[in-house]
């Protein structure tokens, strides 16, 4: 081991001693600094200015600026207790923040490494759907099934039109089923002394409730009656309607008496209303016989748009009525009355519209059953 002479601990100045450093120091840095980018420690030779500072190595460096780092963090975090509550800052207690490992640190890099590489991946190309169209949730496509309907939502304006539809064909189906169920006509040949052969044609309505919403597809088949004969194919065309007064005495009255009203709607009432004269009717357009393409229908109950079909109906829902015992009102003939052991029941009439009640539910129930 050198011991330094006593020249050297001469020229050395002391820190105790004096509290500001000389010019020679300032313009002379150590030399550990400048030799700060050397892997290996430098021994002592003499020759600096300060003879005990020796390199440190490149790991221990890097240790102590991680180090300064986390300092500087815990720092921040306690600036920012500081600018919160002050009722807050007595309670909190920032933790130390743990020193990462090697292997968490790759871990860290490998992972944000991973992810790059997938959103790299995620091209346009790759993408099923448009980019630009909207977002649907899962709860938007199980909520779609309940509010899906499956009808048609555009009204056709020409037969071959619905004929391609499906919910209109089907509706369309509905409505000749209807015809055979109430017996509406026969298929017949054409007479010899038949003059007239009245036309029919389809149309096409979409049904709505409340709130505008399209329930269903409704397709009726109507018979031309501007091209009927007045004499021959019919008589009478007066069907009593329901006046607006009428209506409002029988509220005010079930009103009074805690009278249970209901309301209903006939489904095809027309098609139940007996003819009396001789009528002939052309096939539907889109539905003729491949057998027999040049017979005819003849009616034998009435076809809606037929100048005595809303007088038919009403004629055949009168007998039925007057049949269960109902009398007729002398004033409004559309309102029709019962006794029922001393229980008033009344049936009002307008068009294929029926408001009735009484006093009992039970004979509203039967009433029901009846029509």
């Amino acid at each position: 081991m050198v011991e330094p002479s006593s020249s050297q601990h001469q020229q050395t100045p002391s820190l105790e001693a004096n509290d500001a450093p000389t010019q020679e120091q300032e313009q002379d840095p150590p030399s550990s600094v400048q030799d700060q980018g050397q892997d290996q420690p430098r021994i002592h030779d003499g020759s600096d200015e300060y003879p005990f500072n020796i390199l440190l190595p490149l790991n221990n460096v890097q240790d102590q600026a991680h180090d300064d780092e986390h300092s500087q963090e815990i720092e921040e975090d306690q600036v920012e207790v500081q600018d919160g509550d002050p009722s807050d800052q007595v309670d909190q207690v920032i933790p130390p923040r743990p020193r990462r490992t090697k292997e968490e640190i790759e871990t860290r890099r490998l992972a944000i490494r991973d992810r790059n590489l997938e959103i790299l991946e995620h091209t346009r190309e790759k993408v099923l759907s448009d980019v630009r169209g909207r977002v649907s949730t899962r709860r938007q496509l199980a909520n779609f099934s309940n509010h899906h309907a499956y009808i048609s939502l555009v009204e056709p304006k020409k037969v071959f039109e619905a004929l391609e539809d499906p919910d209109w064909l089907k509706a369309m189906h509905d409505e000749l089923n209807n015809f055979k169920r109430n017996k509406v006509w026969t298929l017949v040949e054409k007479p010899k002394e038949c003059r007239n052969v009245i036309g029919t044609k389809w149309i096409f309505k979409n049904k709505q409730d409340e709130f505008g919403i399209v329930v269903r597809n409704k397709a009726r088949l109507i018979a031309q009656g501007f091209s009927q004969i007045e004499g021959i194919e019919f008589g009478e065309t007066y069907a009593p309607v329901a006046r607006l007064e009428s209506i409002h005495i029988l509220l005010a009255y079930a009103s009074h008496h805690n009278f249970k009203l209901q309301q209903m709607d006939v489904r095809s009432a027309f098609l139940n209303g007996p003819l009396h004269e001789e009528v002939y009717v052309k096939q539907p357009p889109g539905f003729e016989d491949p057998d027999f393409p040049n017979h005819v229908y003849k009616l034998d109950k009435a076809l809606y748009g037929l100048k005595q079909a809303p007088r038919a109906w009403y004629e055949h829902l009168k007998e039925l009525l007057i049949d269960r015992g109902f009398d007729v009102g002398l004033i409004d003939p559309t309102l029709f009355t019962k006794r029922v052991n001393g229980e008033l029941f009344v049936c009002q009439l307008y068009v294929d519209d029926i408001i009735f009640g009484s006093a009992k539910k039970a004979f509203n129930d039967e009433f029901s059953k009846l029509t």
